[in-house]
């Protein structure tokens, strides 16, 4: 594999510009390096897998951009033979300022940055100059994230590079955000801060965020943040999963979900392009609700008639009135 990856008779390995991985795995000098990471296992072969990949990247060399990338993609497995040997590849290939190796560079990256966070400033500027990578530059965020880093201005600078910039902290505080059963309270406040954001369509991201992520049982540190979800657009333009996710709770928590319930700014007059509206999700949260409170009258009187003022409400709006009969049967049933 040594000779493969070090000869010189295999140097036309551009088969797919636009897909150096592809290449790289299906070419004999970069099916030979790829080969040489899965060697971890194996310490006695540490210096003529390191000195090999070394020869493979060094510009004397001119290594193909397929090398280069395909080098980087794999290059956390280098980590198990020596992370700092491996850091010095890392950046004689960030060197080479090639967009494709780049792209390949967010998943070491996030390795060496846990490690040599101090030591990457380098790379940050770098990142900062290619836009079209910011929805995948994790780092910048988990950043600010691990309390061993806790680096708030480089997280902060980055909050303000644009729509990309924002829908990457929102991957990464969903991520993040229960581990264990418990809320991270910073994954919240990343959430609340990309809400702020009134001048992005995020609402798909978050509703994703709710279905994929909220559970029952941490309700009640989710509230705060629920609160101000619903008091937006973000909410307001993709309502569904909340609304599930509140009718789901309603039997453990009927009050709060009716307070929430009561905050929604359930339009009167209808955006036809506003599909999520078509359903008979408001409806049935409400009953579920109101099912709830009945099973306790006298504890919630004053509840149980703001219930039905709700449900009045919501019978006010074409679009979703002829769904009633609808949901009262999901609900009683």
């Amino acid at each position: 594999m040594i000779g493969i990856a070090k000869s010189e008779g295999y140097r036309d390995d551009l088969l797919n510009p636009n897909h150096p991985i592809s290449d790289f795995i299906n070419t004999p000098r970069g099916s030979a390096i790829y080969n040489l990471f899965y060697l971890f296992d194996y310490p006695n072969y540490k210096e003529d897998v390191l000195s090999t990949i070394e020869f493979a990247i060094d510009p004397q060399n001119n290594p193909s951009t397929t090398i280069l990338a395909g080098v980087m993609f794999h290059l956390a497995y280098l980590n198990h033979f020596d992370i700092e040997r491996s850091f010095v590849i890392f950046k004689k290939l960030i060197a080479q300022k090639d967009s494709r190796v780049l792209e390949c560079s967010i998943n070491p990256a996030q390795y060496f940055n846990n490690k040599f966070h101090d030591r990457m400033g380098f790379y940050f500027e770098e990142m900062l100059l290619h836009e079209e990578l910011y929805d995948k530059c994790y780092f910048f965020v988990n950043s600010w994230l691990f309390d061993h880093i806790n680096d708030f201005k480089m997280y902060d600078r980055f909050m303000g590079l644009g729509q990309k910039a924002i829908e990457c902290a929102i991957e990464v505080a969903e991520s993040f955000l229960i581990k264990d059963d418990i809320v991270d309270q910073r994954s919240v406040q990343v959430l609340e801060r990309c809400l702020s954001h009134s001048e992005f369509d995020l609402s798909h991201e978050f509703s994703g965020l709710v279905l994929r992520v909220f559970k029952i049982e941490n309700f009640g540190e989710l509230y705060s943040f629920m609160e101000k979800y619903i008091a937006t657009d973000q909410f307001s333009n993709d309502p569904r999963y909340l609304l599930e996710f509140l009718t789901e709770c309603s039997s453990l928590y009927p009050k709060e979900c009716l307070d929430l319930l009561v905050k929604m700014n359930i339009p009167e007059q209808v955006d036809m392009s506003k599909k999520a509206y078509f359903g008979d999700e408001p409806l049935v949260l409400v009953l579920a609700i109101y099912s709830r409170l009945r099973l306790e009258p006298f504890k919630y009187r004053e509840e149980q008639k703001t219930a039905l003022d709700c449900f009045d409400k919501l019978l006010g709006i074409p679009s979703i009135r002829y769904k009633a009969l609808e949901a009262m049967e999901k609900v009683l049933n």
